[in-house]
């Protein structure tokens, strides 16, 4: 959160926010809780890749998808318990004929949070020019790594007009 992290000069005399403890969030003050956007850079790509998490504690593992993690509270953003953690990432196999996508843009190119990140992955059918699936995400600019609606993508022949059609709509 571009509040939160702050310096302590700026936070004297000022109310603290729901990730401090306090009661107000400075990015959505009429909101009832913490809105920090998300800025993971790694989660829209495992989220577009379909990656699942293994999430382990003492009483066992489980394989939970990537989107499972986060819940849209930026002051407890993710969804594992304070006895669990996650020890790795399964990704799945791509496919023949398909390809990834990853931007990030940020006021700084480097050690910088993004003010969007936005992954994509997409199939296609053997005739090289169809669409078979479609994914994409992002973070930085909401509250919690969210996929983005490309579905409409599938059955159809890729044109740029169609790419640009579906950018605007996500």
């Amino acid at each position: 959160c571009w509040y939160c992290d702050r310096s302590r000069e700026w936070w004297r005399g000022k109310e603290l926010c729901f990730k401090r403890g306090g009661k107000r969030c400075y990015v959505f003050p009429s909101g009832k809780q913490c809105r920090a956007a998300a800025s993971s850079d790694l989660a829209p790509a495992l989220i577009a890749l379909g990656a699942k998490a293994e999430v382990a504690s003492l009483s066992g593992s489980r394989l939970v998808p990537v989107s499972d993690l986060y819940r849209a509270d930026g002051a407890c953003s993710h969804t594992i318990g304070g006895t669990e953690m996650v020890t790795r990432f399964h990704l799945p196999n791509l496919p023949e004929l398909s390809g990834t996508s990853f931007m990030k843009v940020a006021k700084r190119q480097t050690l910088d949070f993004a003010l969007v990140n936005a992954a994509a992955k997409i199939v296609l059918e053997a005739d090289g020019a169809t669409c078979k699936e479609a994914t994409a995400a992002v973070s930085g600019s909401v509250v919690l790594p969210t996929a983005l609606p490309v579905h409409p993508l599938a059955g159809q022949r890729i044109t740029p007009a169609l790419l640009d059609e579906i950018a605007a709509e996500a």
